[in-house]
């Protein structure tokens, strides 16, 4: 157990039973620049009160056999019929990378060495 110190947001606040989850970006689908290979893990708060299903929201989901895993479905009839829902993610922090830079744009002004 620990403590995540996470911005402070009405997503945040109006969650009733957050749990901060940390998971690789590959788990969910996130797109993140090429030139990264490896994986990168990102924070998820998940909501545990929020148990229903919801179209294309990523849930937290028991799935026996399995294991507990993130995955979200276009239709409820997607749905592994013996998941158990257990959360749904509600906030995703990425940490921001050195290849996230921006490049040189020729305008001075614009760039950082200038």
């Amino acid at each position: 157990m620990g403590t995540v110190a996470v911005r402070g947001c009405e997503i945040i606040s109006f969650c009733e039973d957050p749990v901060a989850v940390i998971c690789e970006h590959f788990s969910l689908g996130v797109p993140l620049p090429d030139s990264l290979t490896a994986a990168v893990d990102l924070l998820a708060v998940v909501d545990r009160a929020k148990k229903g299903f919801a179209e294309r929201k990523f849930l937290v989901l028991d799935i026996p056999g399995e294991g507990i895993v993130i995955r979200a479905f276009a239709a409820k009839t997607d749905l592994p019929a013996n998941a158990e829902i257990l959360g749904r993610v509600v906030f995703v922090q990425i940490p921001w990378l050195p290849c996230m830079k921006k490049t040189k744009s020729g305008f001075m002004e614009e760039d950082e060495l200038f």
